[in-house]
């Protein structure tokens, strides 16, 4: 039992200094691909807002990612403004890229997927052009927070208009 400690104390720290000298503030863009920022032809885009366990609007912003119909993953960028206390409600503030993967219960994204710790996951359903869930705040110690997200996609503009 004592192994076990001695080997948690050491390898905590260790991980997590290996984190902190990678983690990047949600503003910087981050290493290998990126998208401008400009959307492109093939993104949609969908505004975004946050809503505490209480109905409460935490966040607004924008999603924007890729849909085809070849594969199971996307990927993207965030844009969002907390309207709320980020130590209430987690890093839903600035932008960066987003991952995420349709499953069988709908669509799971994951708006930090270069940290280890301190995420925000998305998980709902998207149809009829609204993506719509929960959003939840997860640290190494679980589901910090949670509450609910709406996203409805944006009706695009052209030049002539």
């Amino acid at each position: 039992m004592r192994y076990v400690l001695a080997l948690v104390l050491f390898l905590v720290p260790a991980l997590l200094v290996g984190c902190a000298d990678n983690q990047r503030p949600e503003t910087s863009t981050p290493a290998g691909p990126t998208l401008s920022d400009a959307p492109d032809e093939t993104q949609t885009v969908f505004q975004y807002t946050g809503y505490s366990r209480e109905g409460t609007v935490i966040s607004r912003g924008r999603l924007m990612f890729s849909l085809t119909n070849t594969t199971t993953r996307i990927t993207g960028r965030w844009e969002l403004r907390a309207l709320a206390d980020t130590m209430r409600i987690g890093p839903q503030n600035g932008r960066g890229m987003l991952v995420g993967n349709f499953t069988n219960a709908g669509l799971s994204m994951n708006l930090h997927p270069q940290r280890a710790d301190n995420n925000i996951v998305l998980l709902g359903r998207l149809d009829r052009g609204t993506y719509a869930g929960r959003w939840e705040w997860i640290t190494f110690a679980g589901v910090r927070s949670y509450g609910t997200f709406r996203a409805v996609r944006a009706v695009s503009t052209t030049a002539s208009e």
